[in-house]
Formats: C-alpha cells, structure tokens, sequence
C-alpha cells in the first residue's frame, strides 16, 4: 500500500439522526476501495464540543467523501487542526478476538461525555489509521490457538480453544479485516491533568474489552500525532464493525455531549451558498460561521418575523433596517412599543439626520402631519381617497356601524376629497355645521353628492344625531387629542406622504398605546397603510423604482386596514415596495391571511414558538418538526431564505446583536420635527361641534345643527 506524501484535512458533520448500521454499511464499502491509500480519521473533543475530522490523500479524500454521502449526507469543511502536548500509542492486546460491538452506544456516549469535563485550551484527540483491508475468508472447521506461547508451540501442547473462544474468533472473522493504529493526544497543563484524562479515555475505550482483549497506553512523540505521521507498522487488527464502533459517530437519536442535539434540528448552509454582505440579520450555525442575510432584491419578496415577547424579533428588525439606513433606502417603521424607534435612533448614520422623518402623534408642539386628502394632488382619484378612508372607519368603528352611517360617511368623504385643503377634521364641521356645508359645497358640482347634501338637510335634528352620532362620538375621542389634531388637522404640512417613494427618506412612526391609547394607534396606523399602498399603486407608471421597505411591528395590531393585507403582499412586490412584518402568534392572522403571508413572505425568520404554534408551522415546513421550532433557544432561528436566485431555502441561524448605540435620540427628534414639523394653528371648535351628539335619556329639547 502506497503511503500518502500530504495530507488533506476536512471536518466531518453527518447530519442526524442516522443508524450505527449505516456507519457499518460505510465501513463495508472502504473495504471494497481497495487502492486507496492509509487515511486518518480523528475525533477531537474540547470544552462542550465534539468534532471528527479525515485526513486522506486528496484523491483518495473525494471517493471517501463519495462514499460517505451515499450512505448519509455528511457535511465537509476545510479545517485547522490545533496541536496536542503529549500522545500515546493506544494497543489492543490479542486483538484476533471479537469486541463488544453491541456496547457501541454506551463507547459513544461514555467517550463524547469527556467533552463537558474538559476545561479550558484542553483538548482530547483519538486518533485512528486506517491502513489495508482483506475481506472475510472461509471460516476453517477447527481452529488453532492464536493465544498458545511460544513453548507450548514447540512442545506440540498446545492447549484447546474453549467454545466461547473459538465463538469470538468466528465472530470477527465474519467482516472485513482493518489494519489499524491508534493514538491518542492530549492537551492540558500540566502531567497530573494529562493522567487523569488518559485513565478516563481509557475507561471508555474499555467498555468494549473482552476474553483477554485489553486496551493499553504507551507513550510516543507527540508530533508523529500532529503531523499525522503513519505508523510502519499497524499494531491492531479490526474487523469492519469494530472499526465503524471506533469511529465514534453519534449514531441514533439520543442526546451526546458536545453534539448538537436533534431537537431543535440544525440545518446548515448548502455548499454552493454564498456568504451575503447586505441587509445582514445573522450568521449560520457552521463551525466557520457565514452571515445571512436578506439582500434588496429578495427582500421585495416580503419577510415575515414570528416569535414571543423577548425572542429577538426587534433586534433582527432592526439589523435590517440600520442595513437600509446605510444603503441610502427609503423605509417606513410603524413600532407599537417606540422603542424600536429609539434603537434606530440611537444607531442612525449621521448622513441621514435629514432624511428622517418622525411622525409621533404623542408629541406636542410641531407635530409632522399626514393627510389622506393630499393624495388627490399626487393623481390619487377622489373616489378611492374617500374608499380608504371609508375602509378605516368601518373596521376601526364596527362596533358603532350601520347603513346610515355607512351612507352618510361615505358622500362626506368623497365630498372632502373633492375639495382643496380639506382634513379629517372638516368632517365634524360637514356633519353638524349647516354653515360650513353649505359653503364648502359652493365648490363642488357633482348632482349626485349635492341631491344627498340636500336631502340630508331635511332630515331633523334627531334623525342626523341617529345616524352620525355612533362614529362621530368615536371619532371626536381621537379629536381630544391635541397632538393627534396637530396630525390630522394640517391641509399641508411640510412632508408629502409620496416623498418615501421619490427622495431616500426614513419614516419612523412610534404609535406607544400607552401613550395615545390603542384605538388611536389603530386609527393612525390603517390612515397611514391605507395611503401608503394608494401611492404603491402610482408606481405602476413609473419605469424606475427604486426598493421602499415597509416595517410593521406586531402587525396584528393594524390588521383592520381599508386594504387587505393579502392584497398589499401580493401587489406591492412587483412595484418596488417590500414588506416586513413581526407578530408573536400566527393565529392572530385569520386563516386566508395566514395562508398568504406563508405564500407571499417568500423571506421567513422563526423564533422559539409554543407547542401549539410549532405543530402548525411544522405542517408547511417538512424539513422541521414541531419540536424543533418548540426547543430553540433565544436568537436562536430557523430562516427561510434566498440561496441562490429565485431559490428559498430553510437555514438554522443565530440572529446578531443590536450594535452599539453611539447617539442620542433627543436631538435627532428636534432636527426632524424642526425640519418636517409644522406647529398646528387650530381654531376654536364652534358651539354646537362642543356639543354631545346624542344624550343619555329623555331630550327635553332638540338640538339644531345651525351655527348661531
């Protein structure tokens, strides 16, 4: 046999679960490769941590690495090998007798365990030959004595095999014979530390002794180990199963120190995946880790971020967005909580102070200001103006909804549209001021809208308070907000919604419920999707778009949008726009919304989930079991991502810590609101605006509508 000139080192990781049969079926195959020459297999053990690697002949190491992957995938790595202090030859004595291979699980587990004993810079390695092979032979009828001396040879009295000898001897005849030669290498600081290691190794390896075979240590150079030197000699004799036992692969499904266990699965990167370098969110699980992330062009495709309070979602997103920052993109953030919005803040890119953009309705003073109406000035027709709206209302007010008021709303607002410089908040004036009305409808010229203003006016007191009062009572609640006036009230404020899609500008919306209260976060955030997609949909007549990201942070909380959101995912992809949304439960979707984020979010991130969660989620995903998305560990995650163009695949993943914060956000705040912000001049409401519209109880008298 050919002795190799270089050795070849990769690291081994066979994917799990797979059966001790498997590795015996690979051990009886290399029998089979009869022109190789000698490799070298090693185990190396470290603090918690369990690694095989193979050294072979670079020819030779591609048909090895052939032949392992026919029986189970295995996952190869270039790799580094650390130098070990000391080493000894490990000798098997009459080693023509069968191991006890059926202890190979207890071998396995006794062995890999010394990982969580071992303590820092210290290091085990059980290094293993593997030299020529011979097939089995015919069995003779009556076998000699491998264990007569030399004497007793010479004398002729040479005693008889006893029947549990001969049954050993018959035993390891049946497979394939290895030449083999073990070595073990230790690294520790100093010899008392290196004895103790030795006898527990030993201890293991011992596990498999029997009938006279025993396991012995001798010391050698520890070099002829760190180099790989092969032996001239090979001192122990194999059979195939014995062999595959020494290997010491965690086989079944059983939990191995320093091996990651089965549940939760991990599942790396294919060997043609390319390491990502934009929109970075985490790295793989590899022992040579590669960032992940989602690039501009796959991120059109929509991420979806599931996990519970504490999971790392905010942290992911934020990753993502500071991407965006630095690429000079345009993103919205609509952050329940506000503080993904201080995070962003206090990490922003100095070059971006003027693209900043804070729509926070909890602040008073200069308030940046949105207004649906706008829209009509960037070619958004009247009707579907007043349809958003008209959406909002219904979903956020259902409790307070019926035809009249479906009816009534519905002219008000396309009324408004129609009219230059109108607000949300001319639609108290348009319902309960007659004055108002009737010169606010000078302008308009559409019979259909007048014939209903007239006939409105002919209904009594009692008849309008009926109809308008339910969701106008609701809606006045939003209007006792001055902050949230200052929002809604502007005709034109300094920021034009359509700037997210023309100029690189960076929304942030912090919508704190506790501040506004969640209703009116509700309201201000449907308003603020709604317009968003209008102006989405302009895009179709551009031929140049640039990527807009959209942020939604516990996006069951905006569900009740004028749009579906199963309409929003499947049109905006193609127009440029990119949503990413992060909820906690999946069953916060109703069930056609589900189906399509997990049809259109074509980029996934999974945290840690609940039994009942995991069940539905490992239905789509059949690679993962519901244990798996049940047991990951914090920022730990499975990711659905792009591998390769237009190809999506699931990864195991760690999601990357928030970087450093380096400002503060008090002063982005005043910039943006100084630059963007316009301080809201209101006027007094008029008498019967103050005024309740409907009672509790008997009316003594009817109100009129008519300004005094």
């Amino acid at each position: 046999m050919k002795r190799p000139t270089h050795l070849s080192w990769q690291s081994m990781d066979w994917t799990r679960p797979f059966e001790f049969e498997t590795i015996c079926n690979f051990t009886t195959q290399l029998n089979g490769y009869s022109r190789r020459q000698p490799f070298v297999w090693e185990i190396r053990l470290t603090p918690e941590k369990a690694s095989h690697l193979i050294g072979a002949d670079s020819i030779d190491l591609r048909f090895l690495k052939e032949m392992m992957t026919a029986h189970n995938p295995v996952r190869f790595e270039k790799t580094k090998r650390a130098k070990v202090t000391s080493a000894y030859n490990i000798i098997l004595s009459k080693n023509h007798y069968a191991l006890k291979t059926k202890e190979v699980d207890n071998l396995v587990r006794s062995f890999l365990s010394q990982s969580g004993t071992l303590k820092r810079n210290e290091e085990i390695v059980l290094q293993l030959i593997v030299g020529k092979s011979s097939s089995p032979k015919p069995i003779l009828k009556e076998l000699g004595n491998p264990d007569a001396t030399f004497w007793q040879k010479v004398t002729g009295n040479i005693p008889p095999l006893s029947s549990d000898s001969k049954a050993l001897i018959r035993e390891k005849l049946h497979h394939s014979q290895f030449q083999v030669s073990l070595r073990l290498g230790i690294r520790a600081d100093n010899k008392a530390r290196e004895i103790q290691i030795l006898k527990s190794v030993l201890a293991s390896l011992r596990i498999l002794e029997r009938a006279g075979s025993k396991f012995h240590a001798k010391p050698t150079s520890a070099e002829k180990l760190n180099h790989g030197h092969l032996p001239w000699h090979f001192q122990t004799i194999l059979s195939s199963i014995e062999l595959a036992s020494l290997f010491l692969l965690p086989a079944g499904d059983a939990q191995y120190r320093g091996v990651s266990s089965l549940s939760p699965k991990t599942i790396l990167p294919p060997i043609g995946f390319s390491q990502n370098t934009k929109r970075l969110f985490g790295y793989s699980l590899e022992k040579s880790p590669r960032f992940i992330g989602i690039p501009a062009r796959e991120g059109l495709s929509h991420t979806w971020l599931l996990g519970g309070t504490g999971s790392g979602k905010s942290t992911a997103m934020l990753n993502l967005i500071l991407a965006d920052t630095h690429d000079g993109r345009s993103a919205v953030v609509i952050d329940p909580k506000a503080t993904l919005v201080s995070d962003i803040l206090e990490r922003l890119p100095k070059e971006r102070d003027s693209d900043v953009v804070i729509l926070d309705p909890s602040q008073a003073g200069q308030a940046v200001s949105i207004n649906p109406f706008d829209l009509v000035k960037f070619g958004v027709p009247a009707e579907l103006v007043a349809d958003i709206l008209l959406g909002v209302f219904q979903e956020i007010f259902e409790e307070s909804w019926g035809i009249y008021t479906q009816d009534i709303l519905s002219h008000s607002f396309h009324t408004l549209a129609k009219v230059d410089g109108s607000t949300l908040l001319d639609l108290p004036k348009l319902l309960t001021n007659k004055a108002f009305r009737h010169d606010l409808l000078k302008t308009i010229s559409d019979p259909f809208l007048l014939d209903f203003w007239q006939g409105y006016d002919t209904l009594s007191d009692s008849a309008r308070q009926t109809m308008i009062a339910p969701v106008l009572n609701k809606f006045r609640s939003v209007l006792l907000r001055p902050a949230l006036r200052a929002v809604l009230g502007q005709s034109s404020g300094k920021f034009p919604l359509k700037d997210i899609f023309d100029k690189p500008r960076l929304l942030l919306v912090p919508l704190n419920k506790g501040l506004i209260g969640a209703e009116n976060a509700k309201f201000i955030g449907a308003i603020l999707l709604g317009c968003l997609y209008q102006l989405t949909l302009l895009r179709a007549k551009e031929t140049v778009r640039k990527p807009v990201f959209i942020y939604i942070d516990e996006v069951a909380d905006y569900l009740k949008l004028p749009v579906p959101l199963e309409d929003a995912l499947s049109m905006s992809r193609s127009l440029g726009v990119g949503y990413i949304l992060a909820n906690q439960f999946s069953k916060q979707f109703p069930k056609s919304l589900r189906e399509s984020i997990y049809a259109n979010c074509h980029n996934q991130i999974i945290f840690g989930l609940s039994m009942n969660e995991a069940k539905e989620l490992a239905g789509l995903v059949p690679e993962l079991s519901a244990e798996d998305f049940y047991k990951l560990p914090p920022f730990q995650v499975y990711v659905k991502v792009p591998i390769v163009k237009n190809t999506f695949k699931w990864l195991s993943a760690k999601t990357l810590p928030a970087p450093p914060a380096f400002r503060k956000k008090d002063e982005i705040y005043g910039e943006s609101f100084k630059r963007y912000g316009s301080t809201f001049n209101e006027e007094a409401p008029t008498k019967n605006i103050t005024k309740p519209l409907s009672g509790i109880g008997r009316k003594k008298k009817e109100v009129s509508d008519e300004v005094n």
